[in-house]
């Protein structure tokens, strides 16, 4: 289910962003709100590999976040739209069609006494768990709620963000957990980037440290120049299982264009006092 909201999500950001003409995307609904979808065939496709590409690796099990990144004319990146899926679990290939054993919270404590006559009793329990897990409490309708709440906040991030400049591209990126061998082989969907080139393209400079020697002292510095950008919370999703946040990030780059853009735009005489 993960991967259909990935697809409408692709579609919604590509059409919001601009980075396609406006006439090219069909009106559409899904999870009962109104959505874009790009009716020409090649985009439908590239985005259709995209996510099995993408499904592919969270099958396995290996994928911190996947990231729609934006990037300008020049081809440095702007805005990244991350859907962290570091809290998704880890399921062994021989074990992945077996249900998970729903959590017990607060909610399920009274159900239980009241089930067992009030005593509680591990027998009882034990007896439940032999039967199957419970199902979960949060239903297809409740997460089709969230997923609404999460298009609500695409649809209204044109504003926010500001118009991308003219010749604007974009590609889908993944980062894996540590200590994961990057996907190789024959085909080969993804491009593996070296560690800490994704931070320095998204520093906006695309120049390379002169001393690399200390990898701990660079990361950081690259860790200070994500952070010179902006970041934009969407929506935190959490569904049994399917546990995922999303949130919006410009670069240190995007935000200096923007700044001498305003500071064109502003009068001269704007700072007289009276």
């Amino acid at each position: 289910m993960f991967t259909d909201f990935l697809t409408t999500a692709i579609h919604t950001i590509l059409y919001e962003r601009g980075l396609y003409p406006a006439t090219s995307f069909l009106r559409a609904r899904k999870y009962r709100f109104p959505v874009r979808q790009s009716w020409h065939p090649r985009v439908c496709a590239w985005v259709a590999d995209a996510v099995a590409a993408v499904e592919a690796q969270l099958a396995r099990g290996v994928v911190r976040l996947v990231a729609l990144v934006v990037h300008g004319p020049d081809a440095r990146a702007l805005e990244r739209f991350v859907f962290d899926t570091a809290a998704f679990p880890a399921v062994q290939p021989r074990e992945r069609l077996v249900p998970f054993l729903r959590k017990r919270g607060r909610d399920d404590e009274g159900d239980a006494d009241a089930e067992g006559g009030g005593g509680g009793s591990v027998g009882g329990g034990d007896a439940q768990a032999a039967d199957g897990p419970a199902p979960p409490r949060s239903t297809v309708v409740d997460l089709e709620e969230q997923f609404r709440a999460v298009f609500a906040r695409l649809t209204a991030c044109g504003a926010a963000l500001g118009p991308l400049p003219p010749g604007s591209t974009f590609t889908l990126a993944v980062e894996l957990k540590d200590e994961v061998s990057p996907p190789i082989g024959h085909p080969q969907p993804w491009i593996p980037a070296p560690p800490g080139e994704q931070k320095r393209r998204w520093d906006g400079s695309g120049e390379e440290d002169e001393d690399d020697g200390d990898d701990g002292e660079s990361l950081a510095k690259h860790r200070g120049n994500v952070d010179n950008g902006r970041t934009m919370p969407v929506r935190a999703v959490e569904a049994g299982e399917m546990a995922f946040e999303m949130w919006i990030e410009e670069s240190a780059a995007k935000v200096k264009i923007r700044e001498k853009k305003k500071a064109r735009q502003e009068p001269e005489g704007s700072d007289c006092e009276y």
